[in-house]
């Protein structure tokens, strides 16, 4: 039984990243809820995150085909150099794209 299950579970695992023309394709999810004004505040006072920049942007469906479109808002720390990054899409939905730590400018070439 026990090599039915571990072969049930290489047979997921393997489709779990599908590949075409150099392309990975890796599942993901996003965390979105209902567009709420005082999040601003909220990543502000537990995080000391402000808006930093904000565009046009999508982000990709599963199907390669599709995207959702919204407003891309960066949100920094430049204290301790946390940030996020939500999208907010038509009908009042918010959704972190990505969240990470160590958020410093790129340094290309001779310094300065």
């Amino acid at each position: 039984m026990k090599w039915l299950a571990s072969t049930i579970l290489c047979v997921l695992t393997t489709g779990a990243f599908a590949q075409t023309e150099g392309i990975t394709q890796i599942p993901s999810s996003l965390f979105c809820g209902q567009t709420d004004p005082e999040h601003i505040e909220r990543l502000k006072d537990e995080y000391g995150e402000l808006p930093f920049v904000e565009g046009d942007g999508e982000v990709m469906s599963p199907n390669p085909r599709m995207s959702y479109q919204g407003t891309v808002t960066m949100y920094y720390d430049p204290i301790d150099l946390s940030y996020s990054v939500f999208i907010d899409l038509p009908g009042d939905l918010t959704c972190l794209v990505v969240t990470g730590e160590r958020l410093e400018p790129v340094v290309i070439g001779d310094d300065i």
